[in-house]
């Protein structure tokens, strides 16, 4: 699997988050949340959770997509729930520090949302 992404990774998986300039890490608000959520329309607030799924074309797409995730999740020291059942992965976001959904939940489910395009353009 390693080599089938590793060559798509290097620019895919680059971050703009900036550990230098560290977002607002305290739980947002309600009111907050609701504006935010606004620009990504894929996803919902559940359980006090930032998640959204999504059902690739097939196996090998869907764990590309999590191996995906996972190098923007390292390089951002910011790790989401990943769940994956053959095709349909979940992303769930929440800061434990802050009890809630925070600033940097919404800027790597900003990232989320580039790589299901990405993986999907890679394949058509």
């Amino acid at each position: 699997m390693k080599a089938l992404v590793s060559s798509n990774l290097t620019s895919s998986a680059k971050f703009f988050y900036n550990k230098s300039v560290s977002p607002k890490m305290e739980a947002l608000n309600p009111q907050e949340i609701e504006e935010r959520i606004k620009a990504l329309p894929n996803w919902k607030i559940e359980n006090n959770a930032l998640f959204r799924s999504q059902t690739f074309p097939n196996y090998l797409d869907a764990l590309e997509f999590v191996y995906k995730v996972g190098h923007a999740a390292e390089e951002a020291d910011h790790h989401p729930d990943i769940f994956m059942n053959y095709k349909r992965v979940t992303v769930r976001y929440w800061t434990h520090r802050a009890n809630g959904v925070t600033e940097l939940d919404f800027r790597m489910a900003e990232k989320v949302e580039k790589l299901v395009e990405e993986t999907y353009r890679s394949r058509h």
